[in-house]
């Protein structure tokens, strides 16, 4: 085999499985920093971990999804809400699930029982939109938009 063909040949995708959870795929992992995605009911899951297998902090985490959005449906609605009518927006919804789909969820980092994470929302009614909010345990710290 040549030089060429060994330096660009394709690599197997590391395969992991987490209990409850499903299959983990390692996307990423370059200097030390190792990226894991999975699909959880419909919504993109990526976490960190090391080159064997994603953090366990992170996916015991994910285990309670529902339960950690749910606690935090007042603070998103009342976030959107607040978004949208600082930049001029018609706010027509009472909750955010009448509006949104959340589509992806990002572990950044757990600290002291506290994730560090971000929620991307698909727009149902702008199909080119998603919004990001970013939260350190229940505090909604940012919030980005993309279309």
């Amino acid at each position: 085999m040549g030089f060429f063909s060994q330096l660009f040949k394709p690599r197997e995708i590391k395969e992991v499985l987490v209990a409850d959870l499903g299959s983990f795929k390692l996307v990423y992992s370059k200097k030390g920093r190792h990226l894991w995605t999975a699909e959880l009911n419909g919504i993109h899951i990526s976490v960190l971990g090391s080159e064997e297998a994603p953090n366990r902090l992170q996916t015991d985490f994910l285990k309670n999804l529902d339960r950690e959005i749910k606690s935090l449906d007042a603070t998103i609605t009342k976030k959107f809400k607040h978004e949208f009518k600082e930049a001029g927006q018609p706010v027509n919804f009472n909750d955010w699930r009448e509006r949104f789909k959340l589509d992806g969820v990002e572990i950044m980092m757990m600290h002291q029982g506290q994730a560090y994470w971000g929620l991307e929302f698909a727009d149902q009614q702008s199909p080119y939109a998603v919004f990001t909010l970013f939260f350190e345990g229940s505090k909604a710290t940012d919030f980005s938009i993309d279309t």
